[in-house]
């Protein structure tokens, strides 16, 4: 599986995530609803902080497996 390289950012006026490699932004959407721009910053945070671990380890993490 793959995705957008890290790290993503977000944009001030809408929430934009955008790719490092290519400049194209991945997620947009305009919102004046500040728990909306809270998730965003939130799932980019998280999405950078988890840069270099794949997919499937982070989903057997939320499953609990310890292999």
């Amino acid at each position: 599986m793959s995705h957008t390289k890290e790290p993503w950012a977000s944009g001030l006026h809408g929430i934009n995530i955008i790719s490092p490699d290519t400049g194209f932004v991945v997620v947009s959407t305009y919102t004046g609803n500040q728990n909306r721009r809270d998730d965003i910053r939130r799932i980019v945070a998280c999405v950078n902080a988890c840069a270099g671990i794949t997919t499937e380890e982070l989903e057997g993490r939320a499953r609990g497996d310890t292999k």
